[in-house]
């Protein structure tokens, strides 16, 4: 499997179109990740495709940053925190 930025966007694409299909309500967790190493990157100064790695274990599973990440957004989605993380 090629996994590539690309090929993941993809896959949290359906993911999340197959959610509405099914009037499950979903967060694109592929976006929280993307938002949060652009601004790693810009803070940092570093290049955004390493920063991303950081964040996944293979390309598509999350590394225990990833899933940090996605756990605080979607807290914050539910209302659990009152400020972004």
């Amino acid at each position: 499997m090629d996994r590539t930025v690309e090929n993941t966007r993809r896959y949290a694409d359906e993911c999340l179109r197959l959610g509405e299909e099914l009037g499950i309500p979903c967060v694109d967790a592929f976006e929280l990740i993307m938002s949060a190493a652009k601004k790693e990157a810009k803070d940092k100064g570093q290049d955004e495709e390493k920063v991303l790695s950081g964040y996944f274990w293979d390309g598509l599973h999350l590394s225990e940053k990833g899933y940090k990440v996605v756990v605080d957004g979607e807290s914050y989605s539910l209302g659990l925190f009152t400020t972004s993380a």
